[in-house]
């Protein structure tokens, strides 16, 4: 305790030393500023102190420092003090979360630094870039500034930026689970950062190596990376990163069942993270170490675990947390085979996950459900719920839980005897796994679809998958699927009828199965080595073996193993002459037997299958409308770039023409006035003699020149002319193919609307009238139910497809129609509520115009908040009200409700957020008060 309080003072103590460099700093700094001249170095000061208010966290005084330089910069075009700071404005924004202002200010400095040729400046401009896109998911382009950055530093020898720059496009690869190509970026990273011995940086690499290796369940890779990263972090003493690296590895030994070196390194975390006093992470290290313990069969200590982990996670208020601690609790109780108890936290768990909108949680507790019900036997049951995470994995296209789902669905289909489409579904859980680069997926799909070789007798392609599945367990160290390996490649002998190989392999595969402590996995072997000594005569093992696996099938509740168990006894009892008691293990045998094969299950399993099937298509038929609508578009810009390509042209073809005549015009005039010195010369000559003709000579040439004048003047008019009606004429080119542009947009937007009002929204209308009829002739409370709610969804479409509708139709796009549909729209959604609501409107909207985005965002702002009143507010009365004054539209929706606390917008979800958004994209501007109710005003040049 006494130690732990001298390392939080002397934490506490660095802090505050950092923090009064700091501050000495800017006091610094400012006091230069105060005599500071109107010049570079006022900019440079600016900027350092717009740094440093950054590094402290003060945002305000950041900007505003920022800002001051950024205005001087320009006074006195100072290009890199403008760079400069464009870039500091471009940090303070993403640190603030408005990711558009930090690209818009990165784009800025990019620009100017292109201008000024400061190549690092341009690396650092692209790398800033691609950190945005990479924040905003944007992972195409996030890699081309990534890689754009890579080039420059390339160019310019700069070490770091080149180290760091491969470390981020591995990042890229590593989200996009592009494992190889992650890999060889993060090696060239740590190459570099090795030769220039930047120790943080090295052991980054080498974390972020072993992470991709364990992505791959290639754990000696993960391990001897993580081990590195470990050796480099207590070098340099960073112990919250040292308890990280020890949780990584202790999580690579668990799953290679080396439970005891998992414990040890999960101890090693924890001591360290309550020595720092990280609460948070210590909570995880709880749950590992729990975890482990289940696994070893310590069920006391591994639920003691558990529950101060769940603790932990309640202290901080974080629900996944707590839902996974759930999720976990139920496992131990699925391992004890108290499946209702399974059941009932399962339940909780996925109740926490739908309330925060984890949908990889609810796949999960889905997943853990149709274990559950496998277990106990029920197939059906167990199927709806594999299909329901399948479901929710496809969503979200996560390749793993698809593999996983795939693989648990595929052993129901090969429990109920169906081979080829448990063969298929295998072959496709192996192909996923080969794409994300799983190797332990890869491993168990083999070794399952070798089971499915097995049942239909082919035991040359049987063997072939198994060792292909062995090999790859052995590769990666994963003591469970080696086990299973054995097991299985021992069953594939005994079903050939080679009972010695078969023996030799179910034992291998029991003594490994022990290590682990795999229940289920040592049950099997136990009776299927029982089987094999009955055919060979030696009953007394027989009979040990079989009960015993019999015994432990009982203690976990697995019905298919008790199931076999029985079927073994009443073999032996046969062969021993003990007919009396083969008949009662046979019956037994029956019993467990019909409890899982029986025509309703079948049923039920092949409705499931056709129901997901169909929701598959519906879901792919989808995508492509999506896809074809996406290349509609894309077409559209095509068409749309070629055309201003061949303007372009026109345009230069034009202006090349204008030049050429201008050209000839000069030579014309040098060719004139060559003629007219020849002329003067020849005067010159004569005019001793001809002198009485001076003045007639003097009056003609005044007359040449005049004339000359006019056609210089007429010639120069003409060029004006000629160049004007070529402009002219391009702009009215242009203009006319902008109207056509623009009235074709309104005749698709029309076609549309209409084709949607008159296919989609009789179809919908179509399915409400059948789930009515439905309803009535419906003969269960269950029918009714699926009925009743295929009549609200489709209900609920078609409200959003009128809206769309109204969205799309260019007839509206007046002020006065969005009034009026805004106001029946409010008036509907309040009418059957105890919320009063008052409309009001003010200001001639008649005959104002209004585009089609600006309608349909400011409906969508307005829709939303009107939600909220309804959802969250509380209130019994609301106001909405419309002005128009000085062009300038008004929309104020109050209530006289609890109000919203400073900074909970975000109880309200996304729905502020996207208000604001939405009133920023079209020039508007979002206000929200707290008085006697919540106010907001939204306000929108028109």
């Amino acid at each position: 305790m006494k130690k732990r309080i001298i390392l939080l003072i002397l934490a506490l103590a660095t802090m505050v030393g950092s923090y009064s460099q700091s501050n000495s700093l800017i006091d610094s700094l400012q006091n230069v500023l105060k005599t500071a001249k109107e010049d570079t170095a006022k900019v440079s000061n600016l900027i350092s102190l717009s740094k440093q208010y950054i590094d402290i966290n003060d945002l305000e005084n950041a900007m505003r420092y920022a800002k001051s330089a950024l205005a001087l910069a320009y006074k006195i075009s100072y290009e890199k003090g403008k760079a400069i700071t464009h870039d500091n404005l471009g940090t303070i924004n993403k640190i603030q979360g408005n990711n558009p202002e930090a690209l818009k200010n990165y784009f800025a400095s990019l620009e100017i630094n292109e201008e000024i040729n400061d190549k690092k400046g341009i690396a650092q401009a692209y790398h800033h870039i691609g950190n945005i896109y990479t924040l905003q998911d944007n992972y195409p382009e996030a890699l081309k500034n990534y890689f754009a950055s890579l080039e420059i530093r390339k160019e310019i020898g700069d070490k770091k930026g080149i180290a760091d720059s491969y470390n981020n496009i591995g990042n890229i690869y590593y989200i996009q689970r592009i494992y190889p190509e992650a890999l060889e970026n993060y090696f060239a990273s740590l190459k570099i950062r090795e030769e220039i011995g930047e120790k943080k940086s090295i052991s980054g690499s080498y974390y972020n190596i072993g992470h991709t290796y364990e992505r791959q369940d290639n754990y000696p890779e993960a391990l001897k990376n993580y081990f590195a990263a470990l050796k480099v972090k207590e070098e340099i003493g960073a112990k919250k990163d040292m308890a990280v690296c020890y949780n990584n590895i202790g999580i690579i030994y668990h799953r290679q069942g080396n439970y005891p070196e998992a414990l040890k390194n999960y101890l090693a975390s924890l001591n360290i993270n309550e020595e720092i006093g990280d609460k948070s992470a210590s909570g995880g290290t709880y749950c590992n170490i729990g975890l482990c313990l289940m696994e070893q069969g310590n069920y006391s200590e591994a639920l003691e675990n558990l529950l101060i982990s769940v603790k932990i996670s309640e202290e901080f208020g974080n629900k996944e947390f707590l839902s996974n601690g759930y999720i976990n609790i139920g496992n131990i109780y699925i391992a004890q085979g108290n499946y209702s108890e399974a059941l009932n936290y399962n339940n909780i768990a996925l109740k926490l996950h739908e309330e925060i909108g984890n949908k990889k949680g609810i796949a999960v507790v889905y997943h853990n459900m149709g274990k559950i019900c496998n277990q106990l036997g029920n197939y059906p049951e167990s199927l709806k719920n594999y299909f329901a995470s399948l479901k929710i994995c496809e969503e979200l296209r996560d390749k793993p839980g698809i593999s996983s789902c795939y693989n648990q669905i595929g052993g129901i289909y090969l429990a109920m005897g169906d081979n080829p489409e448990a063969l298929n579904i295998y072959l496709a859980t192996a192909k996923i796994a080969e794409e994300i680069g799983n190797k332990g997926m890869i491993a168990t799909a083999y070794g399952n679809i070798s089971r499915v070789y097995v049942n239909q007798n082919n035991f040359q392609e049987a063997l072939r998958n198994i060792d292909i599945s062995l090999k790859i367990a052995e590769e990666i160290g994963n003591k469970g699927t080696i086990a299973t390996a054995y097991y299985n490649m021992g069953n594939i002998y005994h079903q050939m009828g080679n009972f010695s190989e078969a023996l030799k392999y179910f034992m291998i595969g029991l003594k490994k199965s022990k290590e682990i402590g795999e229940s289920l996995l040592i049950a099997s072997s136990c009776q299927d080595i029982g089987s094999i000594y009955s055919q060979l005569g030696n009953f007394e093992d027989a009979k040990n073996y079989i009960e015993e696996g019999l015994s432990l099938s009982k203690e976990i509740g697995n019905i298919k193993s008790i199931k076999i168990g029985y079927k073994y006894l009443s073999e032996l009892d046969s062969k021993q002459g003990n007919f009396e008691q083969a008949l009662v293990n046979y019956k037994m045998y029956t019993l467990y037997k019909d409890s899982i094969l029986n025509e309703e299950n079948d049923k039920e399993l092949s409705r499931l299958k056709i129901k997901y099937e169909t929701e598959k298509k519906d879901r792919e038929i989808e995508l492509l409308n999506k896809d074809s609508e996406i290349k509609s578009l894309q077409l559209e810009h095509q068409n749309a770039s070629l055309l201003a390509s061949r303007l372009e042209g026109e345009k230069n073809k034009s202006q090349i023409m204008l030049m050429n005549n201008s050209m000839e015009i000069q030579q014309l005039k040098l060719a004139e006035t060559q003629k007219d010195l020849e002329y003067q010369q020849a005067e010159a000559n004569v005019k001793a003699a001809e002198m009485a003709l001076l003045n007639k000579n003097s009056q003609l040439q005044n007359q040449l020149l005049e004339k000359q004048k006019l056609q210089r003047n007429g010639i120069l008019f003409s060029s004006i002319l000629l160049l004007m009606l070529g402009l002219l004429s391009f702009r009215s080119f242009r203009l006319k193919k902008q109207l056509e542009k623009q009235e074709a947009i309104v005749q698709e937007r029309q076609r549309i609307s209409a084709d949607l009002h008159d296919d989609v929204g009789s179809g919908l209308s179509r399915i409400m009238l059948l789930s009515e009829m439905v309803k009535k002739v419906s003969k269960t409370p269950e029918t009714r139910k699926e009925a009743e709610k295929i009549s609200s969804i489709s209900q609920e479409l078609s409200s959003n497809i009128s809206e769309i509708i109204w969205a799309l139709n260019s007839n509206n796009d007046y002020l006065e129609n969005t009034v009026a549909y805004i106001r029946r729209y409010a008036a509907e959604y309040f009418e059957n509520s105890a919320v009063k609501l008052k409309i009001e409107s003010s200001g001639n909207i008649e005959k104002t115009h209004i585009n089609s985005e600006h309608r349909r965002n400011i409906f969508y702002a307005v829709k939303e908040a009107l939600h909220n009143i309804m959802k969250h507010a509380q209130a019994t009365e609301a106001e909405l009200k419309f002005a128009l004054h000085r062009d300038k539209l008004s929309v104020i929706i109050q209530d006289n409700g609890i109000g919203m606390p400073n900074g909970e917008w975000n109880r309200f979800g996304n729905g502020m957020k996207n208000m604001s958004e939405r009133m920023k994209s079209i020039n508007g501007d979002f206000n929200i008060e707290n008085r006697m109710g919540t106010k907001i005003t939204l306000t929108l040049p028109v």
